[in-house]
């Protein structure tokens, strides 16, 4: 019985939540995660500004072309003889 009743106590004063030392422990927690925030933001502009950060090196490269050159010369090569006998078929 005696057991009991002081596990019922002990349940008792779990329910007694003291709300303001929880906010206080809120409020620490928030405050020190702010602080390292603000001092990583810092320090990676810091980087940044250093030109360590988010630089991107280019790299010369060849243009290439996205035509094949030597098919189209190719092609316009026929077409210009298709041009040239038809020129001639209404010379005759």
């Amino acid at each position: 019985m005696n057991k009991f009743k002081k596990s019922l106590e002990s349940l008792y004063t779990l329910s007694l939540i003291n709300p303001h030392k929880h906010w206080i422990v809120f409020l620490k927690i928030f405050i020190v995660v702010f602080f390292f925030l603000i001092v990583f933001n810092f320090y990676f502009l810091y980087k940044i500004n250093n030109e360590k950060v988010l630089q991107v090196n280019i790299i010369p490269h060849e243009n290439k072309s996205l035509l094949k050159e030597k098919l189209l010369k190719d092609i316009l090569n026929t077409f210009n003889k298709k041009a040239q006998m038809s020129e001639e078929l209404k010379k005759k």
